[in-house]
């Protein structure tokens, strides 16, 4: 700012400050009256010099004044964390400062003088809209949430907050300022989304505890229809009777499987691991999995070596799940037609599945989140990406892995690895249960079972089967037996009323400790498998169980009890 001496008393003070100055510096004010007038003018001249110097020592000052000025303005405006706007009454940017034009990845040049709503996505348009309005009708200062296109990169989430202003000139202005959101914004919706899968999870959860006692009931009815077809079967021999316990028997099985399927969505569903035959669980699997896939997707189930039992470490339940997940996935592959292949075969030591199908294929992308539980990604397959982790997950947890061929257009080939068993560590308990029904001798057995129909059947059969049975509905009637005879084996459901079967079993073998341990269920949920002395884990069966299959395993049992 420059300074104005039109002000008289101005020029009368500058003019004595010069003499002053003049004076220090070794000349005089005063003149002789003979002096000559031309002394008098280069006296004035001197003065006047002064005066010359002492104002530019003010303009200089006055410089340094308006660059520090200068330097703030750029500070405060231009490298402001906020963006700030400058709109015309017409909605077109007259001013921005750097930031502003940052946050839209443009030049300052190429910003000023097009009109605010370009920069604004299309979706928030009414936003922008409702926020002017208001404060053309006498608002005040408001902020609204929108989004600003971004040149070559996503739009980013502002806080746009605009007071009505007037230039030097009066015409209307609008003063914007910007305040980037994009991480809040993120952050926002990666809790929203983080509560949805909780929610979701815990929707899964409550539903497979209710699968859970489904199953778990379903199956003890299951196990009482076994029994009954079995004690029929002994007790009557004829022709006509032994079709009629297959058909039941039959019928059975199908209804075990269901529940089976039931219990993989139980959140706590523990893994029964022993050797399965993996080409037969397979083999056995390929009607139903026929008749689940349309007529224009054609199956084809085989083997790449021989066609002898390739038997895995792992619950059979488990693997039937993996093996109709993968089925499922390739089947949403394949909407119009195709080819569905199933293959098993050994290889270095693992027993291995191959799903393959003539579908549309999987890209980079998608492969990347595959087994992901809550991938958002949508799926180039039209697959189920939580089916294929549910899968992941269980082949995970029997030592194995998953491994993917594919590519988009010329279908997929899913290959599970599992670890392979030698056929000599095949016990006689997971051999088939078709066949005759092993005797006992005499042997004392304590059965503690809950379900009356399920407690008497057993019972009988046992009894049918050469054994003495001590029969007791709870784990109370259990602990109250007079000591007596002890008993050979404890034949036990998991889930009694009042003290459980693990925790009953415990109890009694510390007062009969050669006692062997059976324990059989619906449904386990996470209750521990008791383990004897030498740390061994108790025997257990999965409701429904044939006849054959529990003859067979208290044959094992007792035939290994430890001796005294």
């Amino acid at each position: 700012m420059t300074r104005k001496r039109q002000d008289p008393d101005d020029a009368v003070e500058l003019r004595r400050l010069a003499e002053e100055r003049m004076k220090a510096r070794g000349g005089s004010r005063e003149v002789l009256p003979a002096v000559d007038e031309v002394e008098r003018l280069v006296h004035d001249l001197r003065v006047h010099q002064v005066e010359l110097e002492m104002q530019n020592e003010e303009l200089r000052n006055i410089q340094e004044q308006l660059v520090a000025e200068r330097g703030r303005y750029f500070d405060l405006f231009e490298l402001a964390p906020v963006g700030y706007l400058t709109v015309d009454g017409d909605g077109a940017i007259v001013e921005a400062n750097l930031t502003a034009a940052s946050l839209l990845g443009l030049s300052r040049a190429e910003i000023v003088g097009r009109q605010l709503t370009s920069f604004i996505v299309s979706a928030d348009q009414d936003i922008h809209y409702l926020h002017r309005r208001r404060l053309e009708t006498g608002g005040t200062a408001d902020v609204c949430e929108l989004r600003l296109v971004q040149k070559d990169a996503e739009p980013r989430w502002v806080a746009l907050s605009t007071v009505a202003a007037r230039e030097p000139d009066g015409s209307p202005v609008w003063r914007a300022v910007i305040n980037d959101i994009t991480l809040r914004k993120q952050a926002e919706l990666e809790i929203e989304q983080g509560r949805a899968r909780l929610m979701e999870a815990q929707k899964l959860e409550a539903m497979g505890r209710l699968a859970g006692g489904v199953a778990h009931n379903f199956n003890n009815i299951l196990q009482t229809l076994s029994s009954l077809s079995a004690l029929l079967a002994l007790r009557s021999r004829t022709p006509e009777v032994a079709g009629s316990v297959e058909q039941i028997d039959a019928q059975i099985r199908r209804g075990a499987a269901f529940a089976r399927q039931l219990l993989t969505f139980a959140p706590d569903h523990p893994l029964a691991k022993a050797p399965v035959d993996l080409r037969g669980l397979v083999e056995s699997m390929a009607p139903t999995l026929r008749a689940a896939l349309p007529e224009n997707v054609r199956l084809s189930v085989g083997s790449r070596d021989d066609s002898s039992p390739l038997w895995v470490e792992g619950d059979a339940t488990g693997l039937e799940q993996v093996v109709t997940n993968l089925v499922q996935n390739a089947r949403d592959a394949m909407p119009t037609r195709g080819t569905l292949s199933i293959r098993t075969f050994s290889r270095d030591g693992f027993g291995v599945l191959e799903v393959e199908d003539t579908g549309r294929g999987i890209d980079d992308a998608t492969r990347e989140h595959l087994f992901e539980p809550f991938a958002a990604a949508k799926e180039a397959r039209g697959a189920s990406v939580r089916g294929l982790a549910f899968a992941y997950g269980i082949v995970r947890s029997h030592g194995g892995r998953i491994e993917v061929d594919s590519a988009v257009g010329r279908g997929s080939l899913l290959r599970v690895l599992l670890p392979a068993v030698a056929p000599s560590s095949v016990g006689v308990s997971n051999q088939s249960a078709a066949g005759e029904m092993l005797p006992g001798h005499g042997e004392k057995i304590l059965l503690v079972e809950d379900e009356d129909a399920t407690r008497e059947v057993l019972t009988d059969l046992l009894g049918l089967l050469g054994y003495d049975v001590v029969a007791a509905g709870r784990g109370e009637d259990a602990l109250a037996l007079p000591d007596l005879t002890a008993p050979d084996l404890l034949l036990c459901d998991v889930l009694l009323p009042g003290i459980p079967g693990p925790a009953l079993a415990e109890r009694l073998r510390k007062r009969w400790p050669r006692m062997s341990v059976i324990l059989m269920s619906g449904y386990t949920g996470d209750i521990a498998i008791p383990r004897d002395a030498a740390g061994n884990r108790a025997r257990f069966l999965q409701k429904p169980f044939e006849m054959a299959r529990l003859s067979r395993e208290l044959r094992a049992a007792l035939d290994d009890a430890p001796a005294e």
